[in-house]
């Protein structure tokens, strides 16, 4: 959700299901922190590799680990495959298949139950 929908008091009901009301209670996230597709690769992570590849090229996984910063060679790599490649929804990753809704930090992002 945005800031401005968030101080404005919007209510909404997404495609998935989810509702959201102005009542409804929220804590503070660190930005881009949270796992988005594995747990050993962080919201920033996936943001450093994306940009790697429109930088440096889809075969140069050497020059793209030096950018992303914090990810082997190889892991690059096989996470791109994995994740962006072999997915469902292939260029783009399966978020919905991927995100493990049993963790209560992942499912919680806007909202506390």
């Amino acid at each position: 959700m945005s800031v401005q929908a968030f101080a404005s008091g919007v209510a909404f009901h997404t495609a998935s299901g989810l509702k959201h009301s102005p009542s409804d209670p929220y804590h503070v996230m660190e930005p881009l922190s949270q796992p988005l597709l594995s747990d050993d690769w962080s919201a920033e992570d996936e943001n450093r590799l994306i940009a790697a590849i429109k930088v440096r090229g889809i075969a140069n996984w050497l020059e793209v680990s030096e950018q992303v910063g914090n990810q082997s060679r190889d892991k690059c790599k096989n996470h791109y495959e994995k994740y962006y490649l072999n997915a469902a929804t292939s260029p783009l990753p399966d978020v919905d298949r991927e995100i493990k809704k049993t963790d209560p930090e992942v499912c919680t992002c806007a909202t506390l139950h």
